[in-house]
């Protein structure tokens, strides 16, 4: 049976354009897409055979006879070497490659939610792809030949490091307090103030409310800022 579509392996997020297209200067389309960044000894066993089963149907079993060049999805991550530094999160002779889609890929956690908030797949998380291959160009195109990978579907595997200094949302990077109040009101306002013997909202002169929890609770009437 031909092979039309796999699961990556898992692999770092970088570059994505998943809820919102970006253009591609070369086609002058907007598409879909991210770079996947496979772990260091990652050998993507599956994915390299669901490319060759891309080529082999387009150009024949006999590798020797398929166009030259050719552009292969599958690249070394010291390509991406600027300056004589590799991006965050780049290792030199690990495999990096490229999916994109014209159309919304489905995106979901590891629950299988849908995920609609950028914040909460960004750059650095850690995601398994559903893709497919396609072969494009070659003699009789302007391009040079080869195969790309379609994006399918993506699903959050875990949360990771950011790369770029990108932000992610409060509570992906934010633990729970442990036994906090979240039952407002007074016992919230009394939060808010610096320690004071007796000291009240309303009843009698408090210390200072820290400015920034004063905002979100406020002072009972009769309460005045030192």
């Amino acid at each position: 049976a031909k092979l039309r579509r796999v699961i990556t392996p898992e692999a770092t997020l970088s570059y994505p354009a998943l809820l919102k297209p970006k253009l591609n200067d070369m086609s002058g389309k907007e598409e879909y897409s991210a770079m996947l960044i496979f772990k260091p000894g990652e050998k993507c066993e599956e994915l390299k055979a669901l490319v060759r089963a891309a080529g082999v149907e387009k150009w024949g079993e006999d590798q020797t006879k398929w166009p030259r060049p050719f552009r292969s999805p599958f690249r070394d991550q010291a390509e991406k070497v600027k300056d004589g530094k590799l991006p965050e999160g780049y290792t030199a002779g690990a495999i990096f490659v490229t999916v994109k889609s014209n159309n919304p890929p489905g995106i979901i956690g590891p629950d299988n939610s849908r995920i609609l908030d950028a914040s909460q797949i960004y750059a650095g998380c850690i995601v398994k792809c559903s893709v497919n291959a396609y072969t494009y160009g070659g003699p009789g195109t302007k391009f040079t030949a080869g195969i790309a990978l379609g994006l399918q579907n993506v699903q959050k595997q875990r949360d990771g490091t950011p790369l770029g200094g990108v932000r992610i949302a409060p509570e992906v990077e934010l633990a729970p307090v442990e036994d906090a109040d979240t039952s407002g009101g007074a016992a919230a306002g009394r939060t808010a103030c610096e320690p004071g013997a007796g000291a009240q909202h309303g009843r009698r002169r408090h210390a200072p409310c820290l400015p920034a929890l004063h905002l979100a609770v406020g002072c009972a009437a009769g309460g005045r800022h030192l």
